[in-house]
């Protein structure tokens, strides 16, 4: 009879074991943004908003020499609240030029857009030329990583900005450093879905 029980006991226990799996929740689900005349898209998470284009996270746009700032996304202070995190913006332009020599040496008129080349790298299947940069102002900190590439006699650049500020201006235990890691790593997973139409 402790047999018996014993089995069924056991029985009990593997059904418990293996009941049916629980279902993972769904996949964040992204919106595709498109530019029709140069072949571009890309998506991006609900929780980017889009802002007006302009302002000191744009150098690369010149309206006056024919380029086009066509979109500018911005992750919002609140995301990371108690936090030193100001922003995080992604912005994309473009300038029609005659080669990838002509791209890659192409200065705006703004002095902060100089581009100095720190490495080559390809992400979904273009390759992209990238330069780095630290700003400071104020208390405040800029980190860039500006990226070009050429496709169809366009010049593209892709700019991303983590926008910090000093934690050492704040009274102790108010405020803590965002995990700036994970800022990147969702600016990075815009940049890795862009491409264009001609090219894949």
């Amino acid at each position: 009879m402790r047999m018996k029980k014993t089995l069924l006991i056991l029985a009990l226990v593997l059904t418990a074991c293996t009941a049916a799996p629980v279902t993972p929740p769904p996949a964040e689900t992204l919106s595709s943004y498109n530019y029709a005349p140069l072949g571009l898209s890309f998506q991006y998470s609900k929780d980017w908003i889009f802002v007006k284009v302009g302002g000191p996270y744009n150098e690369f746009a010149d309206t006056t020499k024919g380029e086009d700032p066509f979109v500018r996304l911005q992750l919002p202070q609140e995301t990371y609240p108690g936090t030193n995190f100001g922003n995080a913006d992604l912005g994309l332009s473009a300038v029609p030029l005659e080669s990838l020599e002509d791209c890659l040496n192409y200065v705006s008129s703004n002095p902060q857009s100089i581009f100095n080349i720190n490495e080559s790298t390809e992400i979904n299947g273009l390759t992209y030329y990238a330069s780095l940069s630290t700003g400071a102002a104020a208390g405040n900190i800029y980190d860039s990583r500006n990226y070009r590439t050429y496709q169809n006699q366009v010049c593209f650049s892709v700019a991303e900005t983590l926008h910090t500020t000093n934690i050492g201006n704040y009274d102790p235990g108010t405020v803590t450093a965002v995990d700036e890691d994970e800022v990147w790593v969702r600016l990075d997973a815009i940049l890795q879905t862009v491409s264009f139409d001609s090219v894949h």
